[in-house]
């Protein structure tokens, strides 16, 4: 078993592009932010569909620069400021590249998630999720000062052994939400976690991270304004009543606060700047808008160089592929206010557990999104996925429900979520039911499928897998290769020669080979009834199979087969069709749900696959009372 993180082909596909173009085709009530909220979580606020500028220009970004160097005579900023107007540069040249943004409608949380919101779900993990540093380091100090000599000896001479510690020994350090004077920190925004632990938070929560042109949007609006303002033409320039503003401008303002009391934005998100610093959805620390959009802004600081000699110092940011990007600015900013421009941007490491570095939860209109995207960013295993085959995030359709608490916080999230593989094969000329007899040899690669509840029916433990598809029966090989091991085996004389002949030998290796391919064993074929060929199952990653009708089969990350059933045969069509999945009531009283999609059939070509995929979870059928939001089919225009 393989298990690997996202690779260059699936990073491409879930940049801001992917992962918004499924959401451009809205209807107009929601591109309008008229958003039917029921059974959503209240915190989340609508963001309405628009057009939003992302980036800065050069004179933008000089301006801005010259702003913060000396705020009563920014003109005067190069001979008075000359050391504070370079740092603010160099730090933000990497917004450089202003690029008008369709951004679909979507919702976004009204705070930051805090403390006392992260901790339930640190502690329903059983010790799989790590809790945030300080909550042992300062919220059990007690424990933390008994182990020291502890620390020592495990991380000797390591600078930062206390936090190689924790990593390593997590699942058995208490914690406490309380600060050094032993006050709660419940209401203050969680920070200490990374990039990939928000990611698997908010997909726990049927939520994803929002994107680098969503908060853009959150805290811009319809607005031209370079800097944040709670007014829509109040955000032109810089002054100190900003630092005021966002209680950030004097030295005892520098720490966390409750999340909440910030200035709001343009659709009534707090905390947007000045707080922390917030992660964002993309992977990859890259020219805001793209190289060439970059360079050109870039060659414009070299025509003010030749006035401005200060301006040769300035270098290019190191972009790097491995890296994600958190914006805000944090309440640290008022040494350095650039950081507060709405564009303003900061590498960091996905691993990066920082005081000032934190998230809010985003959401997409359709339901089961997010939960998938949010999993696709985590380890998933590709092992039957082959060359620039992916999850077609675009195809995707769910259906999701909530439990809510009194807080209006999600207790419970339920979900399914599927992608439908882009292509089945790359195969130029193969018909349908061509590849569909192949899958006797191979299984076939149908989606991704992700579930929040246990299977009923068939019996499968929640996560997320691979949906493969394989046809009834077996190729003539196998039929030919079983008899002939059915005949050696049960020749007792032929099984225990020693001295086979050459042609005996390699006749040998040639039916093991085959046999072998398809899971099977001696004692599998020795049997009365393989004498001419019948089997009943073949083993497909340690599952017994069976043959007699087509079978769907769940690959899960532990590189097993966790689950096969009954299948229908995969049916020849002209459209496409987006995917719809409906839970209704099964038999058994439980939640029965009932998959209906197709994927292209060719890479590159206009024939696609229809599939019907039927389950049973574990859980109570819905009701009027409990309803599910889940995507309905709808032709491909």
């Amino acid at each position: 078993m393989q298990l690997t993180q996202f690779r260059a082909p699936l990073l491409a596909a879930l940049s801001f592009g992917t992962l918004l173009g499924p959401l451009l085709g809205q209807d107009k009530a929601t591109a309008a932010g008229n958003v039917d909220m029921t059974g959503l979580p209240a915190f989340l606020l609508p963001v309405p569909a628009g057009t939003v500028d992302v980036g800065l220009d050069w004179q933008q970004l000089f301006e801005a620069a010259c702003q913060v160097a000396n705020p009563s005579a920014p003109k005067e900023a190069v001979k008075r400021a000359a050391e504070k107007l370079f740092t603010s540069l160099k730090l933000e040249v990497r917004t450089l590249g202003r690029k008008k943004t369709e951004v679909p409608a979507f919702l976004l949380a009204k705070a930051p998630v805090k403390n006392s919101e992260y901790e339930p779900y640190v502690r329903a993990s059983a010790g799989k999720v790590r809790m945030p540093l300080h909550w042992w380091m300062v919220g059990r100090k007690d424990d933390f000062e008994k182990r020291r000599e502890e620390i020592d000896k495990q991380f000797p001479k390591q600078k930062r052994a206390f936090l190689l510690y924790w990593d390593a020994n997590y699942k058995e350090l208490p914690y406490a939400l309380k600060d050094d004077k032993g006050e709660p920190i419940d209401d203050l925004p969680v920070t200490m976690i990374s990039w990939r632990d928000a990611n698997d938070f908010a997909g726990s929560l049927g939520m994803r991270l929002p994107t680098e042109a969503e908060l853009t949007r959150a805290s811009r609006g319809d607005s031209d304004n370079i800097w944040p303002s709670d007014k829509p033409d109040g955000g032109a320039k810089f002054s100190n009543a900003l630092l005021e503003t966002l209680r950030i401008a004097e030295g005892k303002d520098m720490t966390l606060k409750p999340v909440g009391g910030g200035m709001a934005g343009p659709y009534g998100h707090t905390d947007l700047h000045g707080h922390i610093w917030q992660f964002v959805a993309n992977l990859g620390f890259a020219p805001i808008n793209g190289n060439e959009l970059y360079a050109t802004q870039w060659k414009e600081i070299g025509k003010d160089a030749k006035s401005v000699k200060q301006l040769a110092e300035l270098k290019e940011p190191e972009w790097r592929a491995d890296k994600v990007i958190a914006k805000g600015g944090a309440y640290n900013a008022s040494q350095a206010p650039t950081m507060l421009l709405i564009d303003a941007r900061r590498p960091c490491q996905v691993d990066d557990t920082l005081e000032m570095l934190g998230f809010r939860l985003a959401k997409s209109m359709k339901p089961g999104y997010d939960m998938i995207f949010s999993r696709l960013q985590g380890t998933y295993n590709r092992n039957w996925f082959g060359e620039e085959q992916e999850p077609d995030l675009g195809a995707q359709f769910g259906a999701e429900r909530y439990d809510l608490g009194d807080n209006g916080f999600p207790t419970a999230y339920h979900g399914v979520s599927f992608a439908p593989i882009n292509f089945l094969s790359k195969e130029k000329s193969t018909e349908l039911n061509k590849l569909v007899e192949k899958s006797q040899l191979s299984p076939m690669l149908v989606g991704t499928l992700v579930i929040t509840t246990p299977l009923a029916e068939p019996a499968a433990p929640a996560g997320i897998y691979t949906l493969l598809y394989r046809h009834s029966g077996v190729p003539k090989e196998l039929i030919e290769a079983v008899k002939q091991g059915h005949k050696m085996l049960t020749d007792k004389k032929k099984k225990d020669d020693k001295d086979k002949d050459q042609a005996t030998q390699d006749k040998e290796r040639k039916w093991r080979e085959v046999v072998t391919r398809f899971g099977l064993t001696d004692d599998d074929i020795a049997g009365k009834e393989a004498a001419d060929g019948t089997l009943k199952f073949v083993r497909i990653e340690g599952m017994q199979v069976p043959i007699a009708d087509p079978m769907f089969l769940l690959y899960g990350n532990d590189g097993k087969v966790a689950a096969t059933w009954k299948a229908s045969a995969p049916k020849a069509v002209a459209a496409p069709m987006v995917g719809a999945l409906t839970m209704e009531a099964g038999e058994s009283g439980k939640t029965k749900a009932k998959l209906h999609f197709t994927t292209v059939a060719l890479q590159g070509a206009k024939k696609h696959a229809e599939f019907v995929v039927e389950f049973v979870l574990d859980m109570a059928a819905p009701t009027p009372e409990k309803p599910w939001r889940q995507s309905t089919a709808t032709p491909a225009k």
